[in-house]
């Protein structure tokens, strides 16, 4: 998407696609986290043997979101670096930035949740989340610094 917003403006919103792109990927990851859910919840019962054990709720999420966040660090690292080139942020603007993108993957986490304890097969959680992305990823780069 990056490349063809930038070849369709001829360079001249690569700033906005650099942003889009980021918050893109923050909301990819967390609503494929649905498909995880779904899995470990249906297929491996791993969500019943988590709730018997002392495992904080808290601590859960927590995991299963740096979890599926880890698998997006190269991606994050290579956006992160086509930003540092064309986002001429400052340190107000950067930590405002951060706290969207950190906003933006806390909605999808949530999201993703929610809709993988309505699921009862994994196949049914890809199709709601494909058809939730398309209508949640357009909004967030309204909100972002510029």
């Amino acid at each position: 998407m990056l490349a063809v917003v930038t070849f369709a403006t001829h360079g001249g919103l690569i700033r906005v696609a650099s942003e889009g792109a980021l918050i893109m990927l923050m909301v990819s990851s967390g609503t494929s986290l649905q498909g995880d859910l779904s899995h470990l919840k249906n297929d491996m019962r791993l969500q019943d043997m988590v709730v018997s054990s002392p495992t904080s709720a808290l601590t859960y999420v927590f995991g299963m979101a740096v979890s599926e966040i880890v698998y997006s660090v190269p991606s994050i690292l290579v956006l992160a670096l086509i930003s540092s080139f064309f986002l001429h942020l400052g340190p107000l603007q950067l930590l405002f930035f951060i706290l969207d993108l950190a906003l933006v993957f806390t909605f999808s986490i949530t999201l993703g949740f929610m809709l993988s304890t309505f699921s009862s097969d994994i196949v049914q959680s890809w199709a709601f989340s494909r058809l939730i992305r398309p209508y949640s990823q357009p909004f967030p780069p309204r909100c972002t610094t510029r």
